[in-house]
């Protein structure tokens, strides 16, 4: 399928999402003639794809991993990151016409991104990975979203090493989380379940 011309050198998409065959979403990011990265989020309406802006954040990159569309909403996923703050999680919201960054609660460290994202029963949920400096570790990271107010919320990291959430899907009653985790030598699948 042909997409649109994106401004910059490189672009690239991580993931889509289809409510029917004329409402799709796909996001990733583009880099500039300068190396910045940018949040990259396109639209099918059935005929074509279009490119819907999404907000830069000062010297910050930002880049989206995971969209979701459910219902009246879209959420999308990702990072920021620059050399003063570190990595840090992004949501952005579809509302208005427009994508909009979501108010996010202290979590994770300076080197957090969010990779999965669903919604379901009027919650969105954003999972990732963080490192612990403490532990010298990756740790994983789970957010939820009612409305306008996000928290964090507690999973299991069952691995001595790095553990990782990659992807979440959501069914009314029930979540499931996916990634991996390090139990001091082997890579192993990592499969979590929440009740929604």
């Amino acid at each position: 399928m042909p997409s649109p011309d994106v401004p910059g050198t490189t672009s690239y998409l991580w993931d889509v999402q289809a409510r029917t065959a004329t409402d799709a979403w796909a996001v990733g990011g583009y880099v500039d003639a300068t190396g910045r990265s940018y949040a990259l989020a396109l639209h099918w309406d059935g005929q074509q794809w279009s490119v819907l802006p999404s907000p830069t954040f000062g010297t910050a990159s930002a880049m989206l991993d995971a969209v979701t569309a459910s219902g009246g909403g879209v959420w999308a996923v990702g990072e920021t990151d620059d050399a003063h703050d570190g990595g840090r999680p992004l949501v952005e919201q579809f509302t208005g016409g427009s994508w909009q960054a979501v108010a996010l609660p202290a979590a994770g460290s300076a080197f957090t991104d969010l990779w999965g994202v669903a919604a379901a029963s009027g919650t969105t949920w954003a999972v990732g990975t963080f490192y612990n400096p403490i532990a010298d570790r990756n740790q994983t990271l789970i957010l939820r979203g009612d409305g306008s107010t996000w928290s964090v919320v507690n999973g299991p990291d069952p691995g001595s090493g790095d553990n990782i959430l990659a992807g979440i899907t959501a069914v009314p009653g029930q979540l499931w989380a996916v990634g991996t985790y390090d139990d001091g030598g082997n890579r192993l699948p990592l499969l979590e379940q929440h009740p929604g």
